[in-house]
């Protein structure tokens, strides 16, 4: 029998955040990662692969921008959600766009993270996965 389980990797710097969306993530049956920092997590990049991956838009333990760069170089088309502390204003946004992120999630709202990463885990809803409502 293969795994079908999804391979998510949590980068963020808030230990509450890593815990509370590891637990919920593997409760919806999903493997997951947790990455404290940005070296942690470009360390994660470089020796696994993942199907999806949630990283914060807060500094200063983790830089958004270098784990969104690293995951196109290491990990090109696997998406990124950022998972944001506040709602990301709109030059933001566009920047870690372009540096390849899929999408955009307040934080503590869970039910709008698992709405999210389920559309982009399954295939005939990825093309219209877009952005979730952060407010």
């Amino acid at each position: 029998m293969s795994d079908t389980r999804k391979h998510i990797l949590i980068a963020d710097s808030d230990e509450e955040v890593l815990i509370k969306l590891e637990r919920l993530l593997q409760d919806q049956g999903h493997e997951t990662a947790t990455a404290w920092g940005t070296d942690q997590a470009l360390r994660l990049l470089e020796s696994r692969s993942f199907d999806l991956i949630l990283v914060s838009d807060h500094p200063p333990e983790l830089s958004c921008k270098r784990v969104l760069t690293a995951i196109q170089a290491l990990q090109a088309g696997v998406p990124a959600i950022v998972l944001e502390s506040t709602e990301t204003d709109a030059f933001a946004e566009q920047h870690f766009t372009a540096l390849g992120a899929s999408a955009f999630v307040n934080k503590w709202r869970h039910p709008q993270i698992l709405e999210i990463i389920q559309q982009y885990l399954d295939p005939e809803n990825h093309q219209t996965a877009k952005r979730a409502v952060a407010g």
